[in-house]
């Protein structure tokens, strides 16, 4: 087991968690399906799983070959629509 996973924990948890990151950070997250070491719908999943876990809404599809998750309140604090402008 590589030193930075948590004890029990798993791909997908660990998945979910990036990707629970990246949309608390951005509003966005994104893969390009011959990068995943998984199938795109457990990506998807996990995007659900991730926006769920934050209590926000989220819209995630597939197009062109990379899968993408955003979240549909984004930005919903003034932070967030701080951080979306670059300041």
């Amino acid at each position: 087991m590589p030193e930075s996973a948590e004890p029990g924990s798993t791909p997908a948890s660990e998945l979910t968690e990036q990707l629970r990151a990246s949309l608390s950070l951005t509003g966005v997250a994104s893969a390009h399906i011959d990068d995943l070491d998984m199938a795109p719908d457990a990506w998807l999943q996990a995007a659900r799983a991730a926006a769920f876990q934050l209590g926000r809404p989220v819209h995630v599809t597939t197009v062109a070959g990379t899968v993408y998750a955003a979240l549909r309140d984004w930005p919903a604090t003034d932070e967030e629509a701080a951080r979306e402008r670059g300041e």
